[in-house]
Order: structure tokens, then C-alpha cells, then sequence
């Protein structure tokens, strides 16, 4: 990739987060010992498709030209640095994940993931046509809800 991200780019990183929460959901629920977790995290796998079909429909929906449009400058390579820090590292988030064996770990390692989306689609928000940001400030609120079931775990743990 280059120093400027088109919007299509940046709508396929979005699908890349969103498919990488819904499995990472989807593969701790199945490996979790408790029920509470495995409700949630299954809860929260299906939220991420809903999102991912969200993203993909904006993608499809978008216009040849609104395709090219390219983001120069600090926006594009603060998205291009929140990318790689964030989503384009996920051999490391895997093999991260695949270490953690509490659920206290996984809970933290689930906010850090959000967190990390939050961040990415506030920024990613500014750089969409107008009508599409309906649609990302609904998808950044339910993130945010994550945030808060997820964090409500984790204190009802300790």
C-alpha cells in the first residue's frame, strides 16, 4: 500500500477488522469454560458480521469515481499507521491470541481489539462521503457497547 489510502481501501480494511473480531469471537466462545463468555462472545461474533455486511454494502453501493478518490496527507497516513499498527499485524494478534489461556486475558485482549476499531472507524468516518457516515456512527456506537459489555466482564471477574 501506498502513503494514501482510496476509499475502497479503506472500506476493505474495515471488512479485514470486522472479520478478524467475528472469528476471534467465534473461536473463544467455542474454547471458553464458561457460559456467560460463550453467550457474549457468540453474541458479539454475529454483531461483527452485521457490521461486516454494513461495511461491504457501502462498498457495493459506492460509485466508480468515489472509488478513486485518494486521502493525501496526515489523515491518510494516520489511517495507514493505525492499519499496520492495529489490523495489518494480525500474525501477531493470532499468535497472541492463540497464547492467551485465562479469561481475564481474552476479555483484555477483546477491549484492546475494540479500542483498536473505535479508533480506526472515528478516523476512517472523515474520509467517507457524507451519507455513508450515518451508517459508521452507528457501527463505532455499537463498538462502544462492546467496549462496555466487554468491560463489564472483566469487573464482574475480579
Amino acid at each position: 500500500m501506498t502513503g494514501k489510502f482510496t476509499i475502497s481501501e479503506i472500506l476493505i480494511i474495515a471488512l479485514k477488522i470486522e472479520e478478524y473480531g467475528k472469528d476471534f469471537y467465534k473461536q473463544y466462545s467455542e474454547i471458553s469454560d464458561l457460559e456467560e463468555t460463550k453467550k457474549t462472545f457468540m453474541f458479539l461474533s454475529k454483531e461483527e458480521q452485521i457490521h461486516y455486511d454494513k461495511y461491504k454494502a457501502i462498498l457495493n453501493s459506492l460509485k466508480q469515481k468515489e472509488l478513486k478518490i485518494n486521502y493525501p496527507g496526515d489523515v491518510s497516513f494516520y489511517l495507514k499507521a493505525l492499519a499496520e499498527e492495529s489490523i495489518f499485524d494480525e500474525s501477531k494478534k493470532v499468535e497472541i491470541a492463540l497464547k492467551i489461556k485465562s479469561e481475564k486475558e481474552i476479555l483484555e485482549f477483546a477491549l484492546e481489539l475494540e479500542h483498536d476499531s473505535i479508533k480506526f472507524y472515528e478516523t476512517m468516518k472523515r474520509t467517507i462521503p457524507l451519507k455513508y457516515r450515518k451508517t459508521v456512527n452507528g457501527i463505532i456506537n455499537e463498538e462502544k457497547e462492546h467496549v462496555k459489555i466487554i468491560n463489564n466482564m472483566l469487573h464482574s471477574r475480579n
